[in-house]
């Protein structure tokens, strides 16, 4: 008998709480991931400091996101290809409603990543941020299936470049 692997759970923060994004960098929409308003208690988000992204911190607050379940093994390939080596994937508690208590997974930075310890507003980055940011992850994501030894990190410089040009 092969043993079930229950269904996967990532807890979003930051810009991919936008359907667009989302849609973009996973290839499927936001919806078919059952998305549930969640927060995760003691934390914040943070500004990091070469990019207008947040970065999920232990401390402060709650921090607001959305639970998304039954993420397939394309899905998180292109959500960790996206996120890339400037993330950790790690479990994080969340409340959804008042009651009910859940443990997740969420891309944490590295210890080494900087940060503004300014808040960021997902709203504000909507208005100001989105166009561009939606075209830079339009672009990467080509980059998905790039042979080894590909500079993703050059390539990602190249694609920010351009979009603010």
């Amino acid at each position: 008998m092969i043993a079930r692997i229950p269904p996967q759970r990532l807890f979003v923060y930051g810009t991919l709480c936008d359907r667009d994004l989302f849609a973009a960098v996973s290839g499927r929409p936001l919806t078919e991931f059952r998305p549930i308003p969640a927060r995760a208690p003691n934390t914040r988000t943070s500004l990091a400091a070469d990019e207008a992204v947040p970065l999920l911190r232990r401390g402060g607050a709650t921090t607001r996101g959305l639970l998304l379940r039954r993420i397939d093994s394309e899905t998180w390939r292109r959500i960790r290809f996206y996120e890339d080596d400037a993330y950790r994937l790690r479990p994080v508690r969340l409340l959804i409603r008042r009651d009910i208590n859940m443990i997740a997974h969420a891309f944490w930075p590295k210890p080494a990543t900087k940060c503004l310890f300014q808040s960021w507003s997902f709203r504000e980055w909507q208005r100001v941020s989105k166009p561009r940011a939606l075209v830079a992850a339009r672009q990467f994501m080509e980059y998905l299936d790039a042979p080894p030894g590909t500079d993703l990190t050059q390539a990602w410089r190249d694609i920010q470049e351009q979009a603010s040009a």
